[in-house]
């Protein structure tokens, strides 16, 4: 596919898997990490200093964070692009350095991921999702790092809540629902469109996914049993109730 050259002196060309598009400055300037990159790239006169390469990921991601750079609000937006955004707003290091804009990008997805009425199999396979970018994913993994107090839940007794831990019937459940059609799924789109995601990654061979969702599957934080310590009066002895969260 041919790209496009930039009309202009001071636009430079996006880059995305699908189509590329032009951008004037304006965008690289909302974002610090953006905008050295620009200062850099302004130092040399050649064609390789004129785009940005964004080819990992797809033109509806590309252009919705250079909208959301320009200040154009955003409604609806879909769940394949939700999760690549956040992606991309730190798989070339742009959290760890700090980049505000980014930042704040990031914590509203996370907080999306903490209201959003996802079941516990929907969050076990977005994480899975967002395991197959490896490195490329891990800031969404370990997202405390990046992201302020009030982006993360807390429980009734005040202790965080950890988004990626999950009761053992999520990870099988969802495990199970990447490999064999359960009827259930195939009335909700969420989980269909997931199940898609991630076996596009692996190029839709199954046998690669299972592979690869057996080394998964031993990384996946499963819930302990929650223990309730319980006084009977009447027999004037302890017991621990094992009844699960």
């Amino acid at each position: 596919m041919k790209i496009p050259s930039p009309g202009q002196p001071d636009e430079f060309t996006v880059k995305t898997m699908g189509d590329s598009f032009w951008i004037s400055e304006y965008p690289l300037q909302q974002s610090s990490f953006l905008f050295d990159m620009l200062q850099g790239k302004k130092k040399f006169d050649d064609e390789t200093n004129k785009y940005f390469d964004y080819t990992l990921f797809n033109y509806s991601t590309v252009r919705l964070f250079y909208d959301i750079l320009h200040g154009v609000p955003q409604f609806g937006v879909h769940v394949r692009d939700a999760i690549d955004l956040g992606i991309l707003v730190g798989f070339d290091g742009q959290l760890k350095q700090k980049s505000e804009k980014e930042k704040s990008i990031f914590e509203a997805l996370i907080r999306q991921l903490f209201d959003k009425a996802l079941d516990g199999k929907e969050k076990a396979l977005v994480w899975l999702y967002v395991k197959t970018w490896n490195a490329y994913g891990a800031h969404i993994i370990e997202y405390e790092q990046f992201v302020s107090e009030w982006v993360i839940d807390t429980d009734d007794d005040g202790v965080k809540v950890d988004l990626w831990t999950f009761h053992k019937k999520d990870v099988d459940a969802a495990l199970v629902a990447m490999l064999y059609p359960v009827t259930e799924d195939t009335n909700s789109l969420q989980i269909i469109e997931l199940k898609e995601m991630i076996l596009e990654r692996f190029d839709n061979d199954l046998d690669k996914y299972f592979e690869w969702s057996l080394k998964m599957r031993d990384e996946m934080r499963i819930k302990d049993q929650k223990k309730k310590t319980v006084y009977c009066e009447e027999c004037r002895q302890i017991h621990e109730d094992n009844s699960q969260w």
